[in-house]
């Protein structure tokens, strides 16, 4: 147990100590919980309760962030010199929602500014004919939208069947006996273009594709799903299967 000698004087037992075998400064509360502490090798200050600040903050060093920043409320303005951090600089303001198909990851930004990162699996039942299917990954917040850039990766898995699909994803979900994503509608495509490059592979065959200038920034309506899409006409009867990660640059337009 560490032993401490106060520094100073105050009422009571809460207040300003050195640590005996470390000489950091601690502020203890009066049930001898630590509460600050200064590191005296390092000059490292660690608060384990929630830092307020009411004012502005200015940095005239580094802030090193090792864990996960998240932000709740509005933020002014922050000065600094270098700002660090090997966590995520999280938000929970204007969000939108992981879909059926998606699993959030992480969701980064600032006043209306989002780097949204989920991942996703869609698993197309082929019997043999044309098919288009939809992983659906994330709805967008209830209010237009302006996507400036999509990511996305990932493996197309099957037994026996090696058909190379196009690959897409639109505001629309692919649907239907459809060997391409045109003959599904526009919008299945309208983010990224449905291409064939890959075909399905029994080990895991990688995919990747990126948004073009010519589909992207694209505004959307409020609460538009965004979906990963596939289409081919299919040559074997079993379970394929797409999944991957999608990274989605967007902002609120509100």
């Amino acid at each position: 147990m560490a032993e401490y000698t106060r520094v100073g004087t105050s009422a009571g037992d809460a207040g300003w100590y050195i640590e005996s075998t470390t000489n950091d400064i601690v502020f203890l509360d009066g049930s001898g919980n630590v509460r600050f502490r200064v590191d005296e090798a390092t000059g490292n200050t660690t608060v384990p309760g929630t830092i307020g600040v009411t004012g502005a903050a200015t940095l005239s060093s580094t802030l090193a962030v090792t864990g996960a920043s998240t932000l709740t409320g509005s933020v002014g303005a922050i000065s600094a010199t270098t700002l660090a951090t090997s966590g995520l600089a999280t938000t929970t303001q204007g969000v939108g929602a992981a879909a059926a198909d998606g699993t959030l990851v992480s969701e980064e930004g600032a006043g209306g500014q989002h780097l949204t990162k989920l991942t996703f699996t869609d698993t197309v039942a082929a019997a043999g004919a044309a098919l288009s299917a939809g992983a659906l990954v994330y709805t967008m917040p209830a209010v237009p939208c302006l996507i400036r850039g999509v990511y996305v990766s990932g493996t197309l898995t099957a037994a026996t069947e090696t058909g190379t699909p196009e690959i897409g994803v639109g505001t629309l979900v692919g649907s239907g006996a459809n060997a391409t994503l045109g003959a599904v509608g526009a919008t299945a495509e309208d983010i990224i273009e449905g291409t064939a490059s890959e075909a399905y592979s029994s080990g895991g065959a990688a995919f990747t594709r990126n948004s073009a200038v010519a589909k992207l920034p694209l505004v959307v309506a409020a609460s538009s799903v965004i979906h990963v899409n596939t289409a081919l006409t299919y040559t074997e009867t079993e379970s394929c299967t797409i999944a991957g990660t999608i990274w989605i640059d967007w902002v609120e337009l509100s």
